[in-house]
């Protein structure tokens, strides 16, 4: 039962993030709800996270910055907990997922808490979380995401009025 549980959170997960690609924020919405009830069913900790993190990026979307931020956080302790306990990124811990996988989530949820903090005009904080979301990226070699981080750093040193870095960013 466990593994139909986690093959059908993936699913939400890949079906939630094609939908935010897609800007269809509100099949984002529904998959997220899915994944959520699907969360509260488990007591599996990775599920919850998974859940959280797309409730984050739905309430971030929706302006509610401090329940995304909560969420995100709660999202982040549970990845930050799975690297920890094996900081060379070596260890299996399912057939597909390695550790580096769980630090490409980190990077991911970082970045969209600098995200949030730029929406709130906090450059600052947006700096400091789009810093750590480049070196989860760098670590992982997600080059997709470490271009995205590249940008969001620039743009953060902009808002602090630092053309120089922006640019070099």
């Amino acid at each position: 039962a466990l593994e139909q549980f986690d093959s059908a959170a993936n699913e939400y997960v890949m079906m939630a993030s094609l939908q935010q690609r897609a800007f269809d924020y509100e099949g984002h919405r529904r998959t997220t709800k899915k994944l959520e009830s699907l969360a509260k069913r488990t007591a599996n900790p990775r599920i919850k996270a998974l859940a959280a993190l797309c409730l984050g990026e739905v309430a971030d979307k929706q302006g509610n910055y401090r329940e995304a931020v909560s969420h995100l956080e709660f999202a982040a302790e549970y990845f930050n907990k799975a690297v920890q306990q094996n900081p060379d990124l070596t260890q299996i811990e399912t057939e597909n997922e390695s550790c580096e996988y769980y630090k490409g989530m980190l990077g991911i949820i970082y970045s969209s808490l600098g995200r949030i903090y730029e929406h709130q005009n906090l450059p600052s904080e947006a700096l400091r979380f789009h810093q750590m979301g480049l070196d989860c990226a760098l670590e992982v070699n997600d080059f997709a995401n470490i271009g995205s981080a590249y940008h969001a750093i620039g743009n953060s040193h902009s808002m602090l009025g630092q053309s120089e870095k922006a640019v070099t960013a």
